[in-house]
């Protein structure tokens, strides 16, 4: 889906936190 363009760093991206927990945590 956000392949053209990196997702907006806001916190965590959803693709990431799907794959493994989010380094903030």
């Amino acid at each position: 889906m956000n392949r053209e363009q990196p997702q907006p760093v806001t916190g965590f991206p959803p693709a990431a936190h799907e794959r493994q927990p989010p380094s903030l945590r």
